[in-house]
């Protein structure tokens, strides 16, 4: 699976050509930002800048369907347009004195607003029907209470590096944290009991033991491939192409579901234990257009 790509003389990507011949070009202004390319279709994208600050004005996907952005004397998101045929469809933001956004209102005049504290931290947000939630926080930023939008208070306490380690709920019921020395969570314990994870020198999760004991573990290969999962019923195994790329699960219920892929990266089929197969087909740019079910014998399922 290869992808040729060209560059100017200012070190931009201009073109990619993957393996099955599809080009991507673009285009750039003398700033060295984007603001056109072309796929392999004919489609196209396009962003314009404004001349006095350089901020994006506007946006044309490949449907040929525009945004425009708007600011305010401070250079801040002010709205956000979109056009479709004829009308606008416009999102407004407002600002305090020190930039923290206030509100937003959507097309449909729907307006989300946000207080802060004197740190600049959000203290509430109220939506538009009305229901609010509300932040406490600790001189280290952490949120030490939450008054959810049913006015349930959850209450957080945090240790020296800022981790959580209890969360109190409206019912009185706790949930308790620890961790290993690498910063990694070692122990969740609730009125159920205590779930415990063991890692490797690499600290992926190596194996869960849960609160009746039964254990979940983990192997992995050296790209970081989980490559088994073992549980009291069974192993699951998986196995990878060269590009990493899942290639068979082995269950030990279930069999053997195999996956390809084409050249440039895209699931090709999935053959699952029963032999029904699943092909995918993409377009042009790589979309998936068409995706059809065979049974074991190749009938059409569906597709």
């Amino acid at each position: 699976m290869t992808d040729t790509l060209g560059y100017d003389a200012a070190g931009n990507q201009v073109s990619m050509t993957d393996a099955e011949g599809r080009a991507v070009n673009s285009e750039y202004d003398v700033l060295n930002r984007r603001v056109r390319t072309v796929y392999s279709d004919g489609s196209l994208t396009e962003t314009e800048y404004s001349e006095c600050c350089g901020q994006k004005a506007s946006d044309t996907d490949q449907g040929g369907k525009v945004t425009r952005y708007e600011y305010d004397a401070a250079g801040r998101l002010k709205d956000v347009i979109q056009v479709a045929e004829s009308a606008e469809f416009r999102t407004s933001h407002g600002y305090d004195g020190v930039g923290n956004r206030r509100f937003q209102t959507d097309p449909n005049a729907n307006t989300t607003e946000w207080e802060y504290d004197n740190l600049g931290r959000v203290a509430s947000r109220t939506l538009p029907l009305g229901m609010s939630e509300s932040f406490v926080h600790d001189p280290n930023g952490n949120v030490t209470e939450k008054n959810d939008f049913n006015d349930d208070k959850i209450v957080y306490e945090y240790d020296e590096n800022n981790r959580t380690v209890k969360k109190t709920y409206p019912d009185g019921s706790e949930v308790s944290f620890t961790y290993t020395p690498t910063g990694q969570r070692e122990t969740v314990t609730d009125s159920g009991g205590t779930t415990a994870y063991a890692y490797d020198l690499r600290d992926r999760v190596k194996e869960v033991t849960n609160p009746d004991s039964t254990k979940i573990s983990y192997t992995y290969d050296d790209a970081g491939n989980r490559t088994s999962v073992t549980v009291p019923s069974g192993t699951t195994t998986y196995t990878y192409d060269a590009l990493n790329r899942l290639k068979r699960v082995t269950d030990p219920d279930n069999g053997v579901t195999t996956y390809t892929y084409d050249r440039v990266g895209n699931r090709k089929s999935v053959t699952y234990p029963n032999g029904t197969v699943a092909e995918y087909m993409y377009d042009r740019l790589n979309r998936l257009i068409k995706l059809e079910n065979r049974n074991a014998s190749g009938d059409l399922i569906s597709g």
